[in-house]
């Protein structure tokens, strides 16, 4: 299956040092395959619904997916022995991708949930090849498709579209060949990357209809590129950085006209989506060149992996998109070694703790060692302790712990919490100790 991620080295950087954003845990699950061995998860809605591309159990077929709650649904293609990919979906469950047909041509395609692709643009370019990658809330359409065929290279340029209202509309480009419109918002706003004068770069464009096309801008580096704009009009997307081999996340306020870096793991990040609260998701290679999966917000980054349940074999290589509840969707590997769409959501569970004795418990000794067990779906941040009315204070250890106390003759109350990485506390549990 064709991987859709495009890791993308880009030269000159500045080496920058990333702050690590708040914490915030995450419940991961495995959205699995249409049969297969292999899915990639593109995109997600409000509801919660998430579209991508998964394997069948026919060998080299791959299809659209639509999953909700638990279920994964084959999307079908416009050649019904064919392939299909989704990348994007909107609120009302509308997916966007590109179908094979029996020519053995992509086109692009959009999908309903109950009903046959339909195919958007296809009339536009024939001989050609074309893909949806964006859809807003009311089904319009961006993507591209193959143009201005090079005889040198034997190869397609790629012009930027739009489909509005089912009007299809090229978008001028930058002044070079090639092109790709990535998204679009509510409003028709449209962004992407372009090639500028003599196909020298790759910079972002900002289509605003009927008011400008217009070049997003760099971070002072040669190549840019913008993957997804919101409806406030921010988007994010990545840009090289003048005097490094490295490229940088960034995103651009629309109220405050600024472009911002979005910092790195350590060598490379790239921001593939974000919601209306500006937190943006992608990917950052780390320090020995491995890409995986990042969260960007309240001014610095995150790596994924380090925010869900240590041991369970996953690698999160590339975020593709986050909805306004925090629920991310993206690709990794999981614990069998399988490329896998995987969906996080936020920790709301709470822990769960307990007292190694029940009771009440007699000493004559002057400090007694109280010990326990906690629980949590993901893990145990702490533990705190609190003897009487005194501050709490925090035990050794997590799922297992013991704290070692003085007491007073006569009755003493001991209360334990456990906390978890998302803040979650447990009920308290009280345990009554008599110093005699």
């Amino acid at each position: 299956m064709r991987i859709l991620i495009r890791l993308l080295i880009a030269a000159s950087c500045l080496a920058l040092t990333a702050s690590v954003s708040s914490a915030q845990e995450y419940v991961i699950t495995d959205l699995g395959t249409l049969g297969g061995e292999t899915s990639e998860a593109a995109a997600i809605n409000a509801t919660g619904q998430v579209a991508g591309t998964a394997d069948t159990a026919t060998p080299g077929q791959y299809r659209a997916f639509l999953w909700e709650l638990g279920v994964l649904f084959d999307l079908g293609a416009l050649d019904p022995d064919g392939r299909s990919r989704a990348l994007a979906i909107n609120d009302s469950g509308s997916v966007a991708g590109s179908s094979q047909k029996v020519s053995g041509l992509w086109h692009a395609t959009r999908f309903g949930v109950g009903l046959l692709p339909l195919q958007v643009g296809a009339d536009i370019n024939i001989l050609g090849e074309s893909s949806a990658t964006g859809i807003n809330p009311s089904g319009d359409l961006c993507g591209w498709r193959s143009d201005n065929f090079d005889n040198l290279s034997q190869t397609f340029f790629n012009v930027p579209f739009v489909v509005n209202s089912g009007v299809y509309r090229g978008l001028p480009g930058l002044g070079g060949l090639s092109g790709q419109a990535l998204g679009i918002n509510a409003s028709g706003r449209t962004v992407g990357r372009s090639q500028i004068a003599a196909n020298a770069a790759y910079n972002g464009f900002l289509d605003i209809p009927g008011v400008a096309f217009v070049n997003a801008g760099t971070l002072g580096g040669t190549n840019a590129r913008v993957n997804a704009i919101n409806a406030a009009g921010d988007y994010v997307g990545y840009s090289d950085i003048v005097g490094s081999v490295f490229h940088q996340a960034f995103i651009y306020r629309a109220t405050a006209g600024t472009m911002t870096r979005l910092g790195t793991l350590a060598r490379s990040s790239e921001a593939m989506a974000l919601n209306s609260q500006r937190t943006a998701v992608g990917y950052s290679f780390d320090d020995s060149g491995v890409s995986r999966a990042v969260r960007f917000a309240n001014g610095g980054i995150a790596d994924l992996n380090r925010l869900i349940k240590p041991g369970t074999g996953w690698l999160l290589t590339i975020a593709n998109g986050i909805n306004d509840s925090g629920w991310i969707v993206g690709t990794g590997t999981n614990s069998a070694g399988k490329t896998r769409g995987f969906l996080l959501q936020p920790d709301t569970v709470p822990p769960s703790i307990r007292f190694g004795v029940k009771g009440v418990v007699r000493t004559a000794e002057a400090r007694f060692t109280v010990k326990g067990t906690a629980r949590d779906n993901v893990f145990i941040k702490r533990i705190e302790y609190q003897v009487g009315r005194g501050r709490f204070k925090t035990a050794r250890g997590g799922t297992n712990w013991k704290a070692t106390t003085a007491l007073r003759p006569g009755g003493n109350r001991i209360t334990v919490r456990a906390i978890d990485g998302a803040g979650n506390v447990s009920r308290s549990t009280t345990l009554s100790v008599i110093r005699s």
